[in-house]
C-alpha cells in the first residue's frame, strides 16, 4: 500500500471512528499532546488558497464521551512569531494582529449528523483574568463566542499563543523569541524562551452531554480568521484535501509538493524540511539541495562542504583528493624516456615510454600523436599512461611523407597544477622550453606549433617528441 493510500485510509478511520476511548486524555492548554491525539486530518483550502494544506486537525474521545480537539495551522500560514524577530513574513506581523480578530469556527455532529455546537475559539486578547494580562477568551469574550449550543457543554478552549504567554510566562508584546536568523523557527543556545510554541493552533473540549444518546460523531473547523496571513486571504477554510498531502512526521511540509507546498526533501525526520536550520550533521536540513552550508566540512563523507575542494569519500592521500579533503597537485611530470618504432610491412608504429617515478600517481592518459612533414595526423593513441606503449595504424597516411614526428602528452585531468609550467615560445627549437628530454628538435616548423599550441590549450598537457627517419 502506497504512503497517500495509507495515509487516506488512517484519516478516514479517524473521521468516522473517532470515538475510540484514550486512556490518558489530552490536557486543555494549547500545547499539543502528541500520541494522546494520533493521526491528524489533513486540511486544505480550495476556496481562498487554491487547495493549499493549511493545518492539521486531531481528536480525541474520552472514555466519558467527551471529546477533545487540537487544530494547528501550517507554518507558512501563520504562526506565533511577531515584530522585528518574525521569521518567513514577507509582510508586517506584529503582536497586535494576533490580539485584534484572529479566530476559528468548530462545529460538532452527533452521530445522527445533527450539528449539535457551533462556536467561535478567541485567539489571544487582553484581559486582566490572566497573569500575563493576555490570553484566550475561548467562547466566552474577545471573539468567542456560541452559534449553537451550550457553553456550559465546553470544558476549555485556548490557544497556543495563551499557552506561551500563561503557562510559558512568556510575556513579549512586542517581539517574539530571537530565533538563529529570520527563516528558521530554532531557537538561539542558551535562549531564555525554552518552549516557545511558533505554532499557531487551537485547543478545545466538549463535553459528552452536548452529543447525546447517539453520541459525538464528527467534527469540522469550518474557518479560520487570520489577520493577516503570510499569503492569500484573511478568511481560511479548511477542507478534505482532494489532493491528499503526506506528511509523515508532521513538521508541515510534505514530498507532494504542488498545492501541498514547498517539498520536504526527508518526510520521515521532522527537523528536514523547507526553512528549517541547517546544522553541520552531513545532510541537507532545509532541502536546498545543498550540504551544510555554511559549516566547517567534514572530509571524507562523499558530501563536497564549505572549505574542502574535493570529497571522494575516504581520507587516503595520493588519489587526487588529500587527506585534507584538497585537490593533490601532480608533481612536474616528464616522460623520462619514449622511443617508436615503424614497420612499413604492416603500415605501424610501435611506440614505448617510460613515465619514471617522478609523475602523477593518479588519473593520468596519455596522448601519443604520429604527425608527417606537412603536420597531417596520420594515427593517434589515448589511453592510461601506466600501459607503457602503444601500436599506432598509420595506413591511412600511406605513402608516407617523411620525416615523422610521435608527440607525447601526458594529462592528469581535472587538476590545475597539471598544466605546462611557464609560458615558453614552442616554437624555438629548445628543449628546455618543454618537458622531457634535451636536446634541439629540429622538426618544430611553424606549422607544426600552432597546430600543437592549440592541442596544449585544449587539454592543458604536458609535451615531448621524439624524432626519428624511417628505419
Amino acid at each position: 500500500m502506497n504512503k497517500s493510500l495509507l495515509l487516506f485510509v488512517v484519516s478516514l478511520i479517524i473521521v468516522c471512528f473517532s470515538g475510540y476511548a484514550l486512556a490518558v486524555n489530552p490536557v486543555i492548554d494549547g500545547k499539543f499532546d502528541g500520541s494522546l491525539y494520533g493521526m491528524p486530518v489533513l486540511k486544505c483550502d480550495s476556496v481562498n488558497l487554491g487547495g493549499m494544506l493549511i493545518g492539521y486537525l486531531y481528536t480525541s474521545t474520552a472514555a466519558n464521551g467527551d471529546v477533545s480537539v487540537y487544530y494547528e495551522q501550517v507554518k507558512n500560514l501563520n504562526d506565533n512569531s511577531y515584530g522585528t524577530t518574525r521569521v518567513n513574513w514577507s509582510r508586517n506581523h506584529n503582536f497586535g494582529d494576533l490580539t485584534g480578530s484572529d479566530k476559528a469556527r468548530f462545529v460538532f455532529k452527533n452521530k445522527n449528523g445533527n450539528i449539535v455546537m457551533d462556536f467561535y475559539v478567541d485567539y489571544m486578547t487582553a484581559s486582566a483574568t490572566f497573569p500575563s494580562g493576555y490570553g484566550s477568551l475561548g467562547v466566552s469574550g474577545g471573539e468567542g463566542k456560541m452559534n449553537i449550543g451550550s457553553a456550559a457543554n465546553v470544558l476549555g478552549a485556548t490557544t497556543s499563543l495563551s499557552y506561551d504567554f500563561n503557562s510559558l510566562g512568556y510575556i513579549l508584546t512586542v517581539n517574539s523569541p530571537p530565533t538563529i536568523s529570520s527563516s528558521s523557527y530554532t531557537l538561539p543556545v542558551g535562549s531564555p524562551y525554552t518552549g516557545w510554541l511558533f505554532e499557531n493552533a487551537y485547543e478545545t473540549k466538549v463535553a459528552a452531554a452536548a452529543f447525546g444518546a447517539s453520541g459525538f460523531g464528527s467534527v469540522e473547523v469550518t474557518s479560520v480568521h487570520n489577520s493577516p496571513p503570510k499569503t492569500g486571504k484573511n478568511e481560511a477554510l479548511p477542507s478534505s484535501c482532494t489532493t491528499q498531502c503526506i506528511d509523515n512526521d508532521q513538521d508541515g511540509y510534505s514530498p507532494t509538493g504542488g498545492i501541498c507546498g514547498p517539498v520536504d526533501c526527508n518526510d520521515m525526520n521532522a527537523n528536514v524540511h523547507p526553512g528549517a536550520t541547517e546544522i553541520c550533521n552531513g545532510i541537507d536540513d532545509d532541502c536546498d539541495g545543498l550540504i551544510d552550508e555554511g559549516c566547517a566540512g567534514v572530509c571524507g563523507n562523499g558530501n563536497l562542504e564549505s572549505g574542502e575542494q574535493c570529497d571522494d569519500g575516504n581520507n587516503n592521500n595520493n588519489d587526487g583528493c588529500s587527506s585534507a579533503c584538497q585537490l593533490e597537485a601532480c608533481p612536474d611530470m616528464v616522460i623520462a624516456s619514449a622511443n617508436a618504432q615503424l614497420n612499413d610491412t604492416v603500415k605501424k608504429i610501435t611506440s614505448s615510454w617510460d613515465l619514471g617515478t617522478n609523475n602523477c600517481p593518479f588519473n593520468t592518459q596519455m596522448y601519443v600523436f604520429v604527425v608527417d612533414n606537412n603536420v597531417n595526423v596520420i594515427g593517434s593513441w589515448s589511453g592510461a599512461a601506466s600501459s607503457g606503449s602503444a601500436v599506432i595504424d598509420i595506413s591511412s597516411g600511406y605513402p608516407l611523407n617523411y620525416p615523422l614526428d610521435v608527440l607525447y602528452f601526458l594529462y592528469c585531468p581535472g587538476y590545475p597544477t597539471c598544466v605546462q609550467p611557464g609560458t615558453g615560445d614552442l616554437s624555438e627549437p629548445d628543449a628546455e622550453n618543454h618537458i622531457g628530454q634535451e636536446g634541439v628538435i629540429p622538426e618544430f616548423s611553424s606549422g607544426l606549433v600552432t597546430a600543437i599550441t592549440i592541442f596544449l590549450i585544449a587539454i592543458g598537457g604536458y609535451l615531448i617528441t621524439t624524432y626519428y627517419n624511417k628505419k
